[in-house]
């Protein structure tokens, strides 16, 4: 892997908010990858099964990841009320909002903490306070970090009580952030079985190839168990999504 590519990937893994840095969680993706994979080839199972171990794995922590690095905003937002309580209180204090971060940032937990250093790196730098938030906006994508930019700059520019906004914007955050939890819960038995739904065939299928090798081979070799393979597939793909987009929470 080159220079490039592998910066690449680790700021993809760390757009992820891992528990490990970038070149450990590489090697356990790797791990988790090929290792099914290969412990099928050494116990020799069949070509359909070895397939399925060295295809499925990979997929699934690729999906998994990339829905990770899809929710990073939603963390980010889920860590904004107590960081914006603490820049009230140091914005009450009599500090300046670049002060305010400066005091602040170090002592917010990840992913939050960072993106409000930058904010205070941006300033220092010599950026104008519309920049720097509006870079924020871009690397969060998400209402509420939309509506916490709006205010500041609002609140800056027309001489308002900024520290009080930031804390009814807080208190707003954490209410809206409630309902939508009370919502997913109402809402996870239907993601459960979803899964559920998918994950029942693919092992029973397993379960099978084990038992009586060669089953699956015969079922694929002709045309008519191919079509009914590849068409319960997308059933399952457009099952699965139609059930979690009835079931997803955007407040």
């Amino acid at each position: 892997m080159t220079d490039g590519a592998r910066g690449g990937v680790d700021g993809y893994l760390a757009r992820a908010d891992l528990r490990w840095p970038p070149p450990r969680a590489r090697a356990i993706g790797l791990i988790v990858a090929l290792g099914p994979g290969f412990a099928a080839a050494v116990l020799g199972v069949s070509r359909p099964l070895l397939f399925a171990c060295l295809v499925l794995p990979g997929a699934c922590a690729a999906a998994w990841l990339h829905a990770r690095v899809g929710r990073r905003p939603d963390r980010v937002v889920g860590q904004m009320p107590d960081a914006l309580r603490r820049v009230a209180a140091a914005l009450g204090s009599g500090l300046s909002l670049r002060q305010a971060l400066a005091r602040v940032a170090p002592r917010v937990d990840a992913p939050a903490g960072p993106e409000l250093r930058r904010v205070h790196d941006d300033l220092e730098a010599g950026a104008r306070v519309d920049d720097a938030l509006e870079a924020l906006v871009a690397r969060v994508p998400h209402h509420d970090m939309d509506v916490v930019g709006c205010v500041t700059l609002v609140a800056l520019r027309a001489g308002g009580d900024l520290a009080g906004l930031l804390r009814d914007l807080a208190d707003g955050i954490e209410t809206r952030r409630a309902a939508a939890a009370d919502l997913a819960a109402m809402s996870a038995q239907a993601r459960t079985t979803a899964w559920l739904v998918v994950a029942m065939p693919v092992a029973g299928a397993a379960l099978v190839e084990l038992a009586a090798p060669g089953v699956m081979g015969r079922t694929l070799d002709g045309a008519a168990g191919r079509a009914v393979m590849v068409l319960a597939a997308v059933m399952f793909v457009v099952a699965v999504a139609a059930v979690r987009r009835l079931a997803r929470v955007r407040l």
